[in-house]
């Protein structure tokens, strides 16, 4: 099960990301596009088309910008839910990417794995700027273990059965933060992320996909920073800071 979301300008370019989904070495059971624009559902353009012929679902959701990723989808889920892979449209995966995925999942069935992420970091005891984060090493698992979408995240059926009765405060704690609201959602609950590889895995951009992008509002202008102050609460930050490796279960201590 993959699942995608695109907005504007970048419908015309989806297509190419979703290729190289389709075209790996594994196969999604599911592969997933989510609109929120009823002309684009209605009237996909041609090659959005073509790929609905191979078994593409296109799929309407209201507005939750980035977190279409996941939770529509966590919204759906039944009795016999699977594993979730979000993916960004603005890259083209490699062969091997959803390959590696579910076999990380099959070792580690209840962490959340990531291709590439990024690490928490402190100042004394209070959560650094996201700018002073750092780049993810290694494979352990860690609550500290930020997974970042752009390069594809699994997420498994029991995450996204609590990131469901969350429901959608992101709006309101980080509307334009999926990486940061899910984090924030995994260490309440108790889950950890892995990274797959020893470093982040970075795949090329698709041309043409980077304008107007979330990178300017959430990075270069402090608005992920808002959000993580906002998205952790009391317990997450404990719990982050103390980052021990029989910590589990959901906490007590309310967002």
């Amino acid at each position: 099960m993959v699942n995608l979301t695109t907005h504007g300008h970048r419908i015309d370019y989806v297509f190419y990301a979703l290729e190289s989904i389709a075209g790996g070495r594994v196969c999604p059971s599911r592969l997933i596009l989510w609109l929120d624009e009823e002309d684009a559902i209605e009237h996909p353009p041609r090659a959005l088309r073509r790929l609905q012929s191979r078994g593409l679902e296109i799929l309407r959701c209201p507005n939750y910008g980035p977190h279409n990723k996941q939770y529509p989808y966590a919204q759906t889920i039944d009795d016999e839910p699977r594993p979730l892979v979000a993916a960004d449209d603005d890259v083209l995966y490699p062969r091997n990417w959803l390959a590696e995925l579910v076999e990380a999942a099959e070792r580690h069935p209840r962490d959340i794995h990531a291709m590439r992420t990024h690490m928490v970091t402190f100042e004394g005891t209070a959560i650094a700027p996201y700018s002073r984060w750092v780049p993810g090493r290694g494979t352990e698992a860690s609550y500290r273990n930020v997974g970042t979408g752009v390069s594809g995240v699994i997420y498994p059926p029991e995450f996204l059965a609590v990131l469901r009765l969350e429901g959608d405060r992101f709006l309101e704690l980080a509307p334009r933060a999926d990486d940061i609201w899910v984090h924030a959602v995994a260490v309440r609950h108790g889950f950890r992320a892995r990274q797959v590889g020893e470093r982040q895995a970075e795949y090329f951009a698709i041309p043409g996909t980077q304008k107007n992008t979330l990178y300017r509002h959430n990075v270069v202008l402090g608005g992920n920073d808002v959000q993580i102050r906002a998205a952790y609460g009391f317990g997450e930050v404990e719990r982050l800071l103390r980052d021990a490796p029989h910590d589990s279960g959901t906490l007590t201590e309310p967002l």
